[in-house]
């Protein structure tokens, strides 16, 4: 009941608001009161008006404390009812008590059949030893306690659940355990949906002959594969959390920036050569390629880049090029060899 109203059980300020009522209201004479002086009968009368009063009083306010008692009683019941996860009371013993709809639709089961059967009854065999743990610890300690764990419904099918609780003294002043049970199946398959993805990854990673880094949107690197910390002769705990300019000879490192913004820009560079540089000094040629990884609503979170060393083959391409341009010469001092032959011969 809010503040400012009077309990019923208040009978010293229900008489003094009876006394002020009566004051301001005529009360009509019975009649036949022979025997009683004019003093005592006003008396009687005030008092006979004060006890009606007072219990007119009385059954109002117990009739406005009924009501607000009732409209909390069904706000309640529609919110621990309606409530989007589950609720129960379990006794120590392990008995369900009380369950909320929420808890009857997840277990699969009708809530006045659930009542009364054991919760263990509706986890997964090989994770009651878990739930076990769970429900000894919350009881040893009367601390809350949570755990996730696999439950079966009334059909046998398997979902996980997060069980929180906390203990609390019933009507009878027996302990009880009042469990929120939480469905996380979504979430776990989540989970091992992204747990798969990251073996996956890791396995192209290692199997890849080129060097593959992943850094976040402003280059930092987020994960390398063991060609990478070969190719750059860092560890890989030294690459992680590195600038991947800081892998490229400073005279590179504004067009490799260059080319990240043109990325983000929504504009694709295609393949880029760059020198890199080890931490011993020496020096190297790469073929860079970069790619987004995009979230599920198609932004970009992160870059994949796919770094191949083409050191041999520039090296190759400029011995190519050395001995093309030395064929070209010799072709052409013969040209003029035999032009210098034919004027003397003339």
């Amino acid at each position: 009941m809010s503040e400012g109203k009077t309990h019923p059980g208040d009978a010293a300020e229900l008489r003094r608001r009876a006394e002020e009522i009566d004051r301001g209201e005529a009360v009509p004479a019975p009649e036949n009161l022979a025997g009683l002086s004019p003093e005592e009968t006003r008396r009687m009368l005030h008092e006979l008006r004060v006890h009606q009063i007072e219990l007119e009083m009385q059954n109002e306010e117990l009739r406005r404390a009924q009501a607000e008692l009732d409209a909390e009683r069904a706000a309640y019941f529609d919110l621990y009812d309606l409530a989007p996860v589950g609720y129960c009371t379990v006794s120590e013993p392990g008995l369900i008590l009380e369950a909320n709809l929420t808890a009857a639709g997840l277990l699969g089961v009708a809530r006045g059949t659930l009542v009364r059967q054991r919760l263990t009854s509706f986890v997964f065999p090989a994770d009651e030893d878990l739930y076990y743990l769970h429900r000894k610890q919350l009881f040893e300690t009367g601390e809350a306690q949570a755990c996730e764990l696999r439950m079966v419904d009334g059909d046998g099918t398997p979902f996980w659940a997060r069980l929180q609780a906390t203990t609390a003294l019933d009507q009878a002043g027996q302990r009880v355990a009042r469990v929120v049970m939480i469905d996380i199946t979504e979430r776990k398959r989540a989970e091992e949906a992204l747990q798969v993805s990251e073996e996956r990854y890791r396995s192209i990673l290692s199997a890849s002959p080129d060097a593959i880094a992943i850094t976040d949107l402003e280059g930092r690197i987020l994960m390398v594969s063991p060609a990478a910390s070969k190719m750059s002769g860092c560890e890989p705990d030294r690459l992680v959390g590195s600038m991947v300019t800081d892998f490229i000879v400073p005279e590179d490192r504004n067009r490799a920036a260059s080319n990240l913004a043109r990325m983000l820009q929504g504009v694709r560079p295609g393949p880029s050569e760059y020198r890199g540089r080890r931490p011993d000094g020496s020096t190297f040629i790469v073929e860079v390629n970069g790619e987004f990884i995009r979230d599920a609503r198609g932004q970009p979170k992160s870059v994949v880049f796919v770094v191949r060393d083409i050191t041999g083959r520039k090296r190759a391409e400029e011995e190519k090029a050395k001995l093309e341009a030395r064929f070209q010469h010799a072709q052409k001092m013969e040209t003029v060899g035999r032009l210098a032959g034919g004027v003397a011969h003339d």
